[in-house]
């Protein structure tokens, strides 16, 4: 299936991709301005470089994607500036993810309105960028060695990829990167597994059963970043996290067996509504209250036009995955220094709203 770059459903034109750069330069020396210069006790950013140095395994489920980029990174610029290294790659992830959400907003744009003035699409796509690029958790989580810019950049490239066309390569772009997504945090696997699944089964008479195979194939090989930690493992480094030398302790890393997570899922109705509205507060420390009003504004706009209606739904499975996923394996105490432990999980969900907001921009 091929399709015209002047169609609607086309590959980003020179000038996307030239406003894409421009995004990400920006948005690059913005983080990189206030990355920090250092290793940085909140979150779990100091295990992440030592084990960076010493090619270890870090605690469950052993961010393998991410310790790929991680290791041999330490390895080149040496322990004494690995913590910088890491940061500045966490900035680089965070800024790809708002050039490639800049991106998304212009597709869905072209999609919907394809007479309106190319100038009315660049605006609201600079919106979205900059409802993005000010989220106070993304901003925070591209400043120290942590793996969420690099997940959040791979759901942007998800959404991107799903939203070109149908034709194989691309889907297999896509499916390789929810495979690279499951190795760097779950919250992000599950919901791009979701979207490339549910892209496959629309497009399946397209694809054919050659098609899939070539698709699941390329899930296939983003989940080989999983051997990193038996191969890891094997030489004894100095953090070694559930020591997943064998299949059974590969397995038991894989399903958090040695984490608090999911320990307790089944809990009463009241506590679970509690809960669930405790996580929701936390979404009006990212924006002002009019971003979110124009998000859900919107959301509304997408589903009510047709061209958009994919998009629709493709946000309202990330963001119910997201928070779905979080609540079951997180049954946590309802104190207000736990709940805030929680905010950097429901980073899918926010860029679903920053999208959302350009939309209605």
């Amino acid at each position: 299936m091929t399709v015209a770059d002047s169609s609607p459903f086309s590959w980003p034109v020179r000038g996307e991709r030239l406003f894409a750069v421009l995004v990400f330069v920006l948005v690059l020396a913005l983080y990189v301005r206030t990355a920090a210069p250092g290793i940085v006790i909140e979150g779990d950013g100091a295990e992440y470089t030592a084990a960076a140095v010493v090619g270890g395994v870090p605690h469950q489920p052993g961010y393998s994607s991410y310790m790929c980029l991680a290791w041999p990174l330490a390895r080149l610029v040496g322990a004494e500036h690995a913590a910088r290294a890491l940061a500045l790659l966490s900035a680089f992830f965070g800024a790809l993810t708002v050039a490639l959400a800049a991106l998304v907003v212009l597709r869905l744009l072209r999609r919907a309105c394809a007479a309106a003035p190319p100038a009315c699409a660049f605006a609201a796509s600079t919106f979205g960028a900059l409802t993005l690029a000010s989220t106070t958790e993304l901003w925070n989580q591209s400043l120290s060695a942590e793996v969420y810019s690099l997940s959040t950049a791979l759901l942007a490239w998800v959404l991107l990829l799903t939203l070109a066309s149908a034709r194989t390569d691309r889907l297999m772009w896509a499916a390789l990167a929810s495979g690279l997504a499951y190795g760097v945090h779950y919250n992000v696997g599950g919901p791009t597994m979701l979207l490339v699944v549910l892209l496959a089964w629309r497009e399946r008479r397209t694809l054919g059963g050659r098609g899939f195979l070539r698709v699941s194939a390329a899930f296939t090989l983003g989940l080989a970043t999983f051997l990193y930690l038996p191969l890891r493992s094997l030489a004894d480094p100095a953090i070694d996290y559930g020591d997943p030398e064998t299949p059974a302790r590969v397995w038991r890393a894989l399903v958090l067996a040695d984490m608090p997570t999911g320990k307790a899922i089944l809990r009463p109705f009241g506590l679970l509504g509690e809960q669930v509205l405790a996580v929701l507060d936390l979404v009006p420390e990212q924006w002002p209250l009019a971003v979110l009003a124009l998000a859900l504004l919107g959301f509304g706009v997408a589903c009510a036009r047709r061209e958009l209606r994919g998009f629709a739904a493709a946000g309202a499975g990330i963001v119910l995955v997201n928070y779905a996923g979080i609540l079951a394996n997180a049954n946590f105490e309802l104190e207000p220094e736990r709940i805030y432990e929680l905010r950097f999980l429901f980073l899918p969900a926010y860029v679903v709203v920053a999208l959302s907001a350009a939309l209605a921009f």
